[in-house]
Order: C-alpha cells, then sequence, then structure tokens
C-alpha cells in the first residue's frame, strides 16, 4: 500500500490501538481523502483533528 510506505519513509507509523488512527486508515483504505470528512469522524470520536 503506497500510504503505508510514505508513512514509513517520513518515519510514521498508524497504531492499530489509537481510535484516531483507525479512523484516517479507515477513510485512506476507502479512498476518502477530504480533510474535513476526516476530521469530523475524528470530532465525533474527541481525536485530534489533522492540520
Amino acid at each position: 500500500m503506497e500510504t503505508v510506505d510514505l508513512l514509513f519513509r517520513a518515519e510514521y507509523t498508524l497504531s492499530p490501538g489509537s481510535k484516531g488512527d483507525l479512523n484516517v486508515k479507515y477513510y485512506i483504505e476507502h479512498g476518502i481523502y477530504d480533510i474535513m470528512i476526516i476530521n469530523l469522524a475524528l470530532e465525533e470520536y474527541d481525536q485530534t483533528l489533522l492540520g
């Protein structure tokens, strides 16, 4: 998966124990890259929003 490779190169990983990371991973895997949509989901679960 290209996203995993990009994150690895940036020395960042998505943690399977983080609700926020799981939300982001779900949207990436489903081809949804709209930051507003992702932030709405993160906000719903009281997680840190993306920039």
